[in-house]
């Protein structure tokens, strides 16, 4: 998704950024050593389209 000319904190911007999955996420952060602790996934609120989540890892002991 993109959304060129948005206006943040009264300053124009280039704001590009990218839907991934929480699996994909997870499979990343995997790849990076990294072990995932817990996923939270919420339903669209007010103007969103899609779903939310959160992923949170931590470093392998």
């Amino acid at each position: 998704m993109d959304d060129r000319g948005a206006e943040r904190f009264g300053h124009e911007i280039s704001l590009d950024y990218y839907w991934r999955t929480p699996d994909t996420v997870a499979a990343h952060l995997a790849k990076a050593d990294l072990q995932v602790q817990a996923r939270v996934l919420r339903e669209p609120v007010d103007e969103e389209t899609r779903p939310r989540a959160f992923v949170l890892a931590r470093k392998r002991p």
